[in-house]
């Protein structure tokens, strides 16, 4: 493997074999909802975003960058079909390895089994933080409490795939962007 965070780590290097580099357009799904997963992924370049389709709407969940591990949970482990899609949002070059390698590798390497555990407290984590925006009424709030803790997402990701985390129209985000910009420059 080659720049990432894991590029220096022995235990993984082991297991560089079982990893195949992919080169992916944006826009590209490696996952569709209602699927199973076969494969997980090491984001070296780009960024993926999880979503649902509701009606005519997709609802983004979260976003993946650079040196993040990302696989579908509840699929890789109880063999679900996916509640979300994974697509690409930027061109992106990935590390794959399949779900018989990946769990061979977990097997094999209790420092590996630490950082997937942590991989998952994370997204639960996120999850969490998620769920405790939701009590959050005011968008405005949402978007203050956002910027504070993921202040890159924002610089780098459409108005429209932000909207769509936030469910609110892509016109209103802006708007909020605007409002929060002006007060923050009086301050």
């Amino acid at each position: 493997m080659e720049n990432d965070k894991m590029e220096n780590d022995n235990e993984w290097n082991r297991f560089t074999h079982l990893f195949k580099k992919k080169e992916i357009p944006a826009h590209t799904e490696l996952l569709i909802e209602g699927e199973f997963a076969d494969e997980a992924f090491i984001i070296l370049k780009g960024c993926l975003r999880t979503f649902t389709a509701h009606g005519p709407k997709n609802i983004t969940l979260q976003f993946f960058f650079e040196d993040e591990l990302f696989f579908c949970i509840q699929s890789f482990f109880n063999n679900k079909p996916s509640s979300f899609s994974l697509e690409t949002i930027e061109p992106c070059t990935v590390y794959a390895i399949s779900k018989k390698d990946f769990y061979m590798i977990v097997a094999s390497s209790v420092k590996i089994q630490e950082q997937i555990d942590q991989f998952i407290l994370n997204t639960l984590l996120y999850y969490q933080e998620m769920f405790d925006s939701k009590k959050i009424s005011n968008p405005e709030e949402k978007y203050a409490r956002f910027l504070k803790n993921n202040p890159k997402v924002l610089l780098r990701i459409q108005p429209f795939y932000m909207s769509s985390l936030f469910g609110i129209t892509t016109k209103s985000l802006i708007r909020i962007q605007n409002k929060y910009d002006l007060k923050n420059k009086k301050n």
